[in-house]
């Protein structure tokens, strides 16, 4: 599974916490994220997973081996189940024009 087919599946399971909520959603989103750090740590790179803002977005660091959430004012580090489990409340939602794409920046 590469990194694009990742964002897209994950953009698709976050789609489904507000399609339907009654449905259980955290073992899909950590197993994609798991699946995310995994490829991104093989790559020893950083992993830009979605933008939630113009100005801000959703990524994995190498270096730290955590997700963040980045800002202009701030950046957020969270561990996986952390982030599974904002992300099942509905916090940090995708921008709607996010478009699925995953990419890699280097350190």
């Amino acid at each position: 599974m590469g990194m694009d087919h990742l964002a897209a599946q994950l953009l698709f399971q976050l789609n489904l916490v507000k399609e339907k909520p009654y449905l259980p959603h955290w073992g899909p989103i950590y197993g994609l994220l798991y699946e995310i750090r995994r490829l991104a740590r093989l790559a020893k790179q950083d992993a830009a997973i979605y933008a939630i803002s113009q100005q801000a977005r959703v990524m994995y660091h190498y270096g730290k081996d955590q997700f963040a959430v980045e800002m202009p004012e701030m950046t957020i580090f969270l561990r996986d189940t952390e982030l599974a489990d904002a992300l099942v409340s509905g916090s940090f939602y995708p921008l709607a024009e996010a478009g699925g794409s995953l990419g890699y920046r280097r350190n």
